[in-house]
């Protein structure tokens, strides 16, 4: 929710993921600022802080040396869970971007708190998850053909470690069909996959957009067919500037 009057931003997050035996839930409160720093540039700042809930089916697990069977379920590992397991950790992430008409250079980290989450509930044992904090470099350029509007862009992600880079060019026709492709990966091991990406606006404020993924790494065979489905919805810059005046249907008073 923008509130222009303070260069501000409100909202709230909620995301949901399930990757295997393993879902994960955030839910955070969100807060930008903006501010202008010259004639052309303005940059942004923001942060976002909540829980995350961690919960593992640990009695969908099999182990090679494990018991299975009316007598019920026993990995024959300490470290495993028996049963259905939960844990949670406060989150913080933070970000920062620097605009202008046609460039925008960003950087967030997330999961700035890091940490260990351990799993709780009946035969956790020991398991439990390290939250590492990753980095997010992003730079894009936009620029325009005719009715076509350009966006290329690219973004590194980094777990301090190893690193990983996606870019991707999207088409905007008439400000509203959106296709675009990109690749992520850039050398040896980190050469993942294909992404295709499509769109319209549905009106001024909704946005539909759809992505695919069709890999090309030995992960493809646990996420081959990925694919994503976002629908936008932007506020009204003017949102708290007050009522506009009653509409005048005589014409007498214009």
């Amino acid at each position: 929710m923008p509130l222009p009057a303070i260069r501000s931003g409100f909202g709230v997050a909620l995301l949901q993921d399930q990757i295997g035996l393993l879902s994960n839930l955030e839910a955070s409160l969100v807060y930008a600022y903006h501010v202008p720093i010259s004639r052309v540039w303005s940059i942004h700042a923001g942060l976002a802080g909540g829980f995350l809930q961690s919960g593992l089916d640990g009695q969908a697990i099999r182990t090679p040396d494990g018991q299975y069977g009316n007598g019920g379920v026993d990995h024959q590992d300490s470290k495993l869970p028996n049963n259905g397991v939960t844990a949670w950790s406060p989150m913080l992430h933070l970000g920062g971007l620097a605009t202008n008409d046609t460039w925008t250079f960003g950087a967030s980290l997330r999961y700035a708190q890091g940490g260990q989450l351990n799993y709780s509930g009946t035969d956790a044992g020991t398991a439990g998850m390290n939250v590492q904090p990753h980095l997010a470099l992003h730079g894009s350029w936009k620029g325009s053909v005719g009715d076509l509007e350009i966006m290329p862009s690219t973004v590194w992600l980094s777990d301090f470690s190893q690193w990983q880079a996606t870019t991707l060019c999207s088409f905007t026709w008439r400000e509203r069909f959106v296709v675009g492709g990109g690749y992520r990966g850039w050398k040896g091991g980190t050469q993942d996959a294909l992404i295709l990406t499509a769109g319209f606006h549905v009106s001024d404020r909704f946005l539909l957009v759809y992505a695919y993924e069709s890999g090309v790494s030995a992960l493809k065979q646990v996420h081959n067919g990925s694919f994503e489905l976002m629908l936008q919805y932007r506020f009204p810059s003017g949102f708290n500037r007050g009522k506009l005046p009653g509409i005048i249907y005589n014409p007498r008073f214009l």
